[in-house]
């Protein structure tokens, strides 16, 4: 059923869009179907443009142990990149990642992609939320004095800063969101090669901390030629 035919240096040389594509038209070439018996299929938006994040959920919603092992033996799992992150894998950031659909289904991931998932919440709204709560109890309780209207200004002011600071993010992240996917490469990737490229005066060793931080070749080529575009 096919022969490691994909080396780590090839993987590299993908974008990651082609990476996730290649998946899974090997496994329909193979005669491997999903399990509602049809050929695997990696989501799209309602224009069929690539989009990332359904990339990933369809490495991830790949249910049949022996699908992931035959990707293992032609290489394009468990052999130097990440299938979710698309980052590329060193001894020092690989971790096994083990499905929700069985622990027969492992395969390797960058450890990123951990710290990745961790949920992020805006505390600033909660706590200032809370305070506010408590000041208006305080005041109905023991009456609107000045304390508690100073108090409750703050509160208002906090959280109203920290809504500004949640919606900046959220802007943030879906510019991110929709240049992944316009790139073609994973927005794990793009985050970190955005950073460093915003880190460095000095272009010229972008590439160097790119490819040090596993950096796919190809989605580097493509991120520079967007920024140079």
């Amino acid at each position: 059923m096919g022969t490691m035919k994909n080396t780590r240096n090839d993987l590299d040389n993908l974008m990651y869009k082609d990476y996730i594509l290649l998946i899974a038209r090997e496994l329909n070439q193979n005669s491997f179907k999903n399990d509602q018996g049809r050929e695997y299929e990696v989501g799209t938006n309602v224009h069929g443009d690539f989009v990332s994040v359904f990339s990933r959920g369809f490495v991830l919603s790949i249910k049949d142990p022996k699908a992931i092992e035959f990707l293992k033996r032609v290489g394009l799992l468990n052999n130097g990149r990440c299938p979710l992150t698309g980052l590329m894998l060193s001894p020092a950031t690989t971790t096994t990642y083990t499905s929700e659909y069985g622990s027969n289904i492992q395969y390797d991931i960058n450890k990123k992609w951990l710290d990745y998932t961790k949920e992020k919440k805006n505390w600033g709204c909660f706590i200032s939320l809370a305070v506010l709560i408590i000041a208006i109890i305080v005041g109905i309780i023991n009456g609107f004095d000045t304390s508690i209207y100073v108090i409750g200004g703050i509160a208002i002011l906090a959280l109203i800063l920290s809504v500004m600071y949640g919606m900046s993010n959220f802007g943030n992240n879906w510019n991110k969101l929709n240049l992944s996917n316009e790139i073609g490469i994973n927005t794990v990737t793009l985050n970190y090669m955005a950073k460093i490229w915003n880190d460095n005066a000095d272009k010229g060793v972008f590439r160097q901390k790119a490819i040090a931080n596993e950096n796919p070749v190809a989605d580097m080529n493509a991120f520079e030629n967007w920024v140079n575009g």
